[in-house]
């Protein structure tokens, strides 16, 4: 047998000008024509009778999702890239208040988010893409190196790896290295697969989730010096695993997914118990507050999801049923109001958890495998804040708050690449830890009202790199992407005693430089980008009803990017600029005209 080693700058190259000829052969408006419409729609309403109070709400969005696709692998076309979001909740509360001592609250929950109608995707398949084999590029082999066994019509094993006893997988074209590709002599001169041809191919999908949330309170003010809050809350949840996928319209019906064990759907069970005392000592100024939480999880059929049990620090070990299983969130906070200054300080320590989204565990997409087992992230967080004010409402008022903080978050959720060919997976041996600080100030006169704030991040992860079974794993410390190491946001109202009926806003927002891409925690594997330090303004007008018979009712003109700063946004934190777009560029002006109405 003979093959050849093809470097991979050629095969790359050659693999690019192919795709671009077919690119331009099948462009058509539907596909290649950017239009990216969006639809919204809201409606909340609210009943109350006596110690009851039932809502619902109900939102739709369905809007073109090309934003954040690069645009010569997917359609950038409305019509064949769709987001399609419906979310609906039913609520229903009860409070009632035995004394001055008890106060009893209920609140239940029923929620539905499922994507209709009709969320697609439509990808370009191509060779860059790994829709299509590169191998059938070549048709006129070159510079063939013997030294090798053809022991397949496809497979070709080197000498030096040759072993007369080892069973070969049929199928295994080729390999590669950091820098080149190693073609088998028999797949080079075989003709293109039927079937193995650019195209536009639609994805619809179809994902749905529904929970009923039930939580009771019980509120304990024996004296002004005291309270205590203690509550139960359960949660029954339904979703998917993953998305139904289908090549036809309502995926929901003519859909399916792969096989996953235990069923696509994914049953799980959550209870919390918590309570929390709030303690005004013999010491003017001082309150103490003490409280904590603690959660169980388990989902009955997916055991492939089970965690140690972690219960006040103990891991339990154990083969019940899959899940998070214990977790405990300590909290407390020490709240002293100077004595004779309007001065107010405050210290807190809190710890808590977030458990990974089903997408993260359970979702498979192009070149994305799924972590069943990720662990929940956990933090712990101290922060130290301060706050000054003086004036009253009726005559100038001036509020000035500063604050320094520390995080630290385990066990979060960090995409690396795994096995050969390299996909990316979610694993959870990530650390962070964040130290930052936050200046906040207002001041309101007479017909004027102004507000500021500033914040300082910084921020660092460390954690697993890469994790090749046939390899030692490789460890990183990187900054976390995409958060400026500066922000500042300010605003300024105005509205004259003389036409109170008249208000005008004014608002800005300046970001410094913001990282993604190599060297940082969103989308390691892709490009490296540093966008530019940007500042947005967006202003208001709004007129409200003069008239006693129209009360509640205003009219309101949004300019948002007043200057049409041209800006963009990092991305997903999965873009790799390939199939993902690095860098999504945001609105540039535009305005809004609302009317509305409360009563």
């Amino acid at each position: 047998g003979r093959a050849r080693w093809m470097p991979n700058d050629t095969l790359v190259a050659l693999m690019t000008q192919a795709d671009d000829a077919d690119y331009q052969n099948l462009a058509e408006p539907r596909f290649t024509q950017f239009r990216r419409a969006s639809n919204h729609a809201f409606l909340s309403s609210s009943l109350a009778f006596d110690n009851f109070r039932l809502g619902v709400n109900a939102w739709a969005l369905n809007e073109g999702s090309a934003g954040a696709y690069s645009d010569n692998l997917s359609g950038i076309n409305h019509e064949s890239s769709q987001w399609a979001v419906n979310h609906t909740l039913l609520t229903l509360q009860y409070q009632y208040q035995f004394n001055n001592t008890f106060t009893l609250r209920t609140f239940t929950r029923y929620k539905v988010q499922a994507n209709r109608p009709n969320a697609r995707e439509t990808r370009f398949q191509s060779y860059l893409s790994g829709d299509r084999n590169p191998l059938f590029l070549y048709t006129d082999p070159e510079d063939y190196i013997p030294g090798g066994y053809l022991v397949s019509e496809e497979v070709f094993v080197r000498a030096e790896d040759f072993d007369p006893d080892s069973t070969y997988v049929l199928g295994t074209l080729y390999e590669t290295s950091e820098d080149q590709t190693f073609i088998p002599d028999s797949v080079l001169s075989q003709e293109r697969l039927q079937g193995d041809e650019a195209q536009w191919q639609t994805a619809y999908l179809f994902q749905e989730a529904t929970q009923l949330r039930s939580e009771i309170s019980l509120l304990y003010s024996p004296s002004v010096n005291l309270d205590v809050i203690t509550g139960m809350e359960y949660r029954v949840t339904g979703a998917q695993a993953d998305y139904l996928t289908s090549s036809l319209p309502f995926p929901e019906s003519s859909g399916g997914t792969s096989a996953v064990a235990g069923g696509n759907l994914i049953r799980s069970r959550d209870v919390g118990l918590y309570g929390q005392a709030a303690w005004h000592p013999d010491i003017p100024g001082l309150w103490l507050t003490a409280g904590g939480r603690l959660d169980y999880n388990w989902i009955p059929n997916r055991r492939d999801t089970l965690s140690a049990f972690n219960l006040f620090g103990y891991q339990l070990e154990g083969d019940g049923p899959g899940g998070y299983g214990f977790q405990l969130s300590p909290r407390a906070v020490v709240t002293y109001q100077v004595p004779e200054l309007p001065l107010t300080e405050k210290l807190l320590f809190a710890q808590a958890f977030k458990d990974a989204t089903h997408f993260q565990k359970f979702s498979v997409t192009h070149g994305r495998v799924d972590a069943p087992g990720l662990q929940p992230e956990q933090s712990a967080n101290l922060e130290l804040t301060g706050r000054w004010q003086q004036g009253s409402a009726d005559s100038t008022f001036w509020q000035l708050e500063g604050g320094v903080y520390w995080g630290r978050y385990t066990q979060a959720p960090r995409l690396i690449s795994v096995g050969e060919p390299a996909q990316l997976r979610a694993d959870d041996n990530a650390e962070t830890q964040v130290l930052g600080g936050q200046l906040l100030g207002t001041l309101t006169l007479r017909e004027f009202s102004l507000w500021g704030n500033y914040s300082l991040t910084r921020s660092r992860t460390t954690g697993l790199a890469h994790a090749d079974p046939d390899c030692p794993p490789v460890s990183s410390s990187v900054p976390v992407g995409a958060i400026p190491l500066h922000q500042v946001n300010v605003g300024a109202r105005y509205r004259p005693l003389r036409f109170n009926w008249l208000t005008l806003s004014l608002r800005g927002n300046f970001l410094s430089r913001r990282s993604t891409g190599s060297g940082t925690t969103v989308n390691p594997y892709g490009p490296a980008v540093t966008s530019r330090p940007v500042a947005v303004f967006n202003g208001a007008l709004t007129l409200s009803s003069p008239w006693r018979a129209l009360t509640g009712a205003s009219f309101q003109v949004i300019v948002n990017n007043l200057l049409d700063t041209k800006y963009y946004h990092p991305g997903l934190g999965t873009a790799n600029g390939f199939h993902f777009a690095s860098q999504v560029p945001q609105e540039r002006a535009h305005f809004l005209v609302r009317l509305r109405y409360r009563w």
